[in-house]
């Protein structure tokens, strides 16, 4: 546990470029970096890259990520009905009983939380709330696998009314 003293070094540990700081501060991660672009590299910059070169080769770079990343080669992106129905089959019962519960659990917090649009007549003005049509999520492959991640992630977008999820 880190302890932190004093406002100013709170207002440190918790702005944005010490968290990326932090990310990147073991040898382990800034080798990593270096062995996969060549040179060292900021977190920012590593995103920045990576995000130029999806920008320019789509696909192509996605693939090659990937691969250098993960280690992994993918030819197709799109994961079938079939793919996705054998997958479910070869899952306990147990786990799908207690995600499906924590789904529930989860959709029902964001719907009582969910703020709602209101407009004042007699004094001109109000608020209303407008889902953006479609969100990319992230999540995490690697070594580990956290379904949490895409419940906790996935489940307010659509509670939201975000049309169009991208895992």
């Amino acid at each position: 546990m880190r302890i932190v003293y004093g406002i100013d070094e709170g207002l440190k540990v918790l702005s944005r470029e010490a968290f990326f700081d932090d990310q990147a501060s073991t040898k382990e991660v800034k080798d990593g970096i270096a062995n996969i672009f060549g040179r060292p590299l900021s977190v920012h910059e590593v995103v920045s890259e990576i995000l130029s070169e999806l920008s320019r080769n789509g696909d192509k770079a996605l693939r090659h990520y990937t691969k250098i990343i993960d280690g992994i080669e993918i030819d197709d992106f799109e994961i079938t009905v079939d793919n996705i129905d054998l997958a479910v089959k070869s899952v306990d019962d147990s786990i799908i009983n207690a995600l499906s519960e924590a789904y529930v659990r989860v959709r029902d917090f964001y719907v009582s939380t969910l703020p709602e649009p209101w407009f004042d007549n007699a004094k001109g003005y109000g608020e209303v709330m407008r889902p953006i049509e479609r969100v990319g999520i992230y999540i995490p492959g690697g070594r580990a696998s956290y379904p949490s991640t895409v419940l906790m992630t996935a489940i307010p977008a659509r509670v939201a009314g975000v049309k169009e999820i991208f895992l």
